[in-house]
């Protein structure tokens, strides 16, 4: 494994057991810095009742870029106690708004050789959030499951409701400014917001100081390529890349034998019995 993330070894071998953990909330003067930079650039934009609004789809580039460093800015001291020398990533807004739609189980995109590398996407909601406004669910364990690669060109699962699995998992509801750490792998997604305020959350992926992020792209059916990204590249590509189009201007690291696999309703099923 290329580093840890966390300082305390316990805590690292839950997070890795688990898929995720919950850590202390960030303090009151974080979350007011965090609530202006969303009211900034974000709160005015229009979105569907009940869908996911993710800042990065909706501002240029140099202002997603801005948002992402000012998120960093925010958390870099709040969070040193917990974590290791540590690169942020993609710092972003997402917002679910008042509507009756269940996000369904998914895996987030890949961003290092997760077998290798450790990685943690941080989710702080603004607001508290619980199972009645858009809470996170997650499925305990199941990024252990199955070691694929998730991009645009090789799109995640997405398991809808099931009465087994549902009575399987675990709602995660969370105080103001209390960050749920969780890995990209693990299959999560959220309960519907039927409050009439939108649930607001930051986010932004953890990685080690000395890791450069990536994005993988399907090469052909047994071959996969590793392109590094940047803030300022993945901001500008990223609306090209989330539907399965050619890395235009990423330099290319790698090429893997990768044959893509998504974990099926019965592979979970079985996992979670």
């Amino acid at each position: 494994m290329n580093g840890y993330l966390f300082k305390n070894l316990e805590t690292e071998r839950k997070y890795c057991e688990n898929g995720y953990l919950i850590l202390p909330p960030i303090s009151f003067k974080a979350v007011e810095k965090l609530c202006d930079l969303y009211y900034a650039f974000c709160s005015e934009i229009v979105h569907e009742d009940g869908q996911i609004y993710y800042s990065m789809f909706h501002n240029p580039v140099h202002i997603n870029v801005q948002i992402s460093n000012e998120i960093q800015n925010i958390l870099k001291i709040e969070l040193q106690e917990h974590f290791r020398d540590i690169r942020f990533f993609a710092g972003m807004f997402l917002v679910k708004n008042t509507g009756k739609s269940i996000l369904n189980l998914h895996q987030d995109w890949s961003y290092v050789y997760e077998s290798k590398t450790p990685i943690t996407t941080l989710w702080i909601p603004l607001q508290e959030t619980l199972s009645c406004n858009g809470a996170m669910i997650v499925a305990q364990s199941t990024h252990l499951l199955i070691n694929n690669i998730r991009s645009g060109s090789f799109p995640s699962c997405r398991i809808g409701p099931n009465d087994y699995i549902i009575s399987r998992l675990q709602t995660v509801e969370l105080a103001i400014g209390q960050p749920l750490a969780f890995h990209p792998a693990l299959l999560h997604g959220s309960h519907a917001n039927y409050k009439k305020a939108p649930r607001v959350v930051a986010a932004i992926l953890i990685m080690p100081e000395n890791v450069n992020p990536m994005y993988f792209h399907k090469l052909d059916d047994k071959t996969a390529g590793s392109f590094l990204l940047d803030e300022e590249s993945f901001f500008r590509e990223i609306y090209w890349l989330s539907k399965g189009e050619n890395p235009r201007n990423l330099i290319q690291l790698h090429s893997i034998n990768y044959t893509h696999v998504v974990p099926t309703v019965e592979q979970i099923s079985k996992y979670l019995s």
